[in-house]
């Protein structure tokens, strides 16, 4: 599951897009730098070097587990190390699968809440999804985006410490997070802030988050090393225990918003569970080195974090402003065609998952000309690939609303059409934002986010206020496209900055510098002669 609104009812434009699930990469010469760092960091008598040490064996890891001495490898585990490493020589492809199986069934839990609570639950449903994406971005730009750029950096040993410290990390935020919204909750409560439905629905939230966190981070940890097939076996099983779970609510009469939560909240923990018992011989503990690779983390990231809750506060703030004005009503039409523009959730964030580490990669190992022609390749496959599936929203968008919810979800069709404009803008930039973190620009970006929120507390209010639904699309079409094309300038001077030209046009080589000199010198005596 790729936790924020896209894995539920679709993106306007990534998650984060995803600021959060991006690579972000460190030159050539840094990253030398940050694998010293961590080797001084952790004591020699904490991790034997055995270089010999691979991922063979189940889902690429049974070599670890037998250097730990645990050599039973079952059957099962073999077919699943198989299955895995398969999947990994199919990486867009099965990127795009594992996507679609969490889209389909969190698309189908939307619609059965919509069609059987009806959209006052629905609503309740997606602000109770809002503070989930907010948790869980905050969460990968805090922890798994720093994996990503210094993981591949360290040996397997070295590795395995860091793992171990930022899974420490990830759970302490967590919780804080579940203490945070269910404060909330009491005192959104008592104050009346918040109605009952709203706080019930928080509440539970507040005590599955750990659980659909720890879900998320075994996921990204999954994508960041590249093996998409432990992503995928992940939430096929999660999906499952999900369905399974809906069903059975539904069989026995007894579906809520909350309920739902909760069992979100089980499959998760069975899913991620399981992830970390097979893969417990990649993780290594030590208090010791916890502060100092939280500090390393919070080095990197805390333009990437101020830019995450920017651009999380610019998307998902409308359906807060819905609710505030016009009642969870309007929240759940929203939220019902939202889901509809969802269908071309894999395609987005499939392949973004996949992008963005790859163009991570493209600039750590071949520069910045070919990290820009990637981009480009990238940006372009999106929106191709999506363009069809905007057509058809925007012919057959409002049909297919009232035909999937009811006759109650009726004149969504330009709500539809906006919010499909905006995922295409979405994927025509998601890789120029991967691009920009890889060039360290997150400065950049959080100024470009505060655009967007600027334009939400503007322009978003008054239509939110004015026009409903309609007018928190339509604002979000504007701040998206605003924003898509400052993002864009913004990464071509960036890349002309860092381009061989620039550079030998800033600072002239040597030999060049010695030419001018020895020119110079002979042209003095002449001066002095004439």
């Amino acid at each position: 599951m790729n936790p924020d609104m896209t894995a539920i009812f679709g993106d306007e434009g990534e998650t984060s897009q995803s600021v959060v699930g991006n690579a972000v990469s460190i030159g050539s010469a840094e990253n030398a730098d940050h694998e010293h760092a961590f080797s001084d960091q952790v004591p020699k008598d904490l991790h034997p070097e055995d270089t010999g040490t691979r991922f063979t064996g189940i889902l690429g890891f049974s070599s670890a587990l037998d250097w730990q001495g645990w050599r039973a490898t079952t059957s099962i585990r073999s077919m699943l190390g198989k299955a895995a490493a398969h999947a990994d020589l199919h990486r867009g492809f099965f990127a795009l699968c594992d996507q679609g199986v969490v889209s389909i069934t969190n698309f189908a839990t939307a619609v059965i809440i919509g069609r059987v609570c009806g959209k006052a639950e629905l609503g309740v449903y997606t602000l109770a999804w809002t503070l989930i994406t907010l948790a869980t971005e905050i969460s990968a730009v805090l922890i798994t985006a720093p994996y990503i750029v210094f993981g591949p950096q360290l040996g397997w040993s070295r590795r395995r410490w860091y793992l171990g410290s930022i899974l420490a990390h990830q759970l302490l935020l967590s919780m804080m997070f579940a203490l945070t919204m269910a404060a909330g909750a009491v005192l959104g409560s008592w104050r009346g802030w918040l109605p009952d439905r709203v706080s019930t629905v928080v509440t539970t939230t507040a005590v599955v988050i750990v659980f659909i966190s720890l879900r998320e981070f075994v996921r990204r940890v999954s994508f960041a090393e590249l093996k998409i097939g432990r992503a995928l076996l992940v939430d096929i099983t999660a999906c499952i225990a999900q369905a399974v779970g809906v069903l059975l609510l539904l069989h026995f009469g007894a579906l809520t918003a909350s309920r739902t939560y909760t069992l979100l909240g089980i499959s998760s923990a069975v899913a991620a569970g399981g992830w970390l018992a097979i893969h417990r011989g990649a993780f290594r503990s030590d208090t010791r080195i916890y502060a100092r690779d939280l500090k390393r983390n919070w080095r990197f990231a805390k333009w990437l974090l101020a830019s995450c809750i920017l651009s999380v506060l610019a998307r998902y703030l409308y359906p807060w402003l819905l609710a505030a004005f016009h009642g969870t009503s309007a929240t759940g039409t929203w939220a019902a065609c939202l889901a509809i523009v969802a269908l071309g959730n894999p395609v987005l964030l499939g392949l973004g998952n996949y992008v963005g580490p790859k163009i991570s990669n493209v600039y750590a190992i071949s520069g910045v000309g070919a990290m820009q022609r990637c981009v480009y390749r990238s940006s372009l496959l999106l929106t191709v690939l999506l363009f069809p599936v905007v057509l058809v929203l925007a012919g057959f968008g409002g049909r297919i609303v009232t035909g999937v919810y009811g006759n109650a979800y009726a004149g969504g069709a330009g709500v539809v059409l906006l919010l499909a404009l905006n995922m295409l803008i979405g994927a025509l930039t998601y890789p120029y934002c991967c691009g920009l973190f890889s060039l360290e620009c997150s400065k950049a970006d959080l100024l470009i986010n505060l655009v967007a929120v600027t334009l939400l507390f503007t322009l978003g209010v008054a239509a939110v206020k004015s026009y409903a639904a309609l007018g928190a699309a339509a604002a979000l079409f504007v701040s998206s496209s605003v924003t898509a094309a400052i993002r864009i300038g913004v990464l071509a001077r960036e890349v002309r900055r860092r381009s061989p030209n620039a550079r030998c046009s800033a600072h002239p080589s040597k030999g060049n510098t010695d030419s001018q000199n020895q020119s110079e010198t002979a042209r003095a005596p002449q001066a002095q002669r004439g």
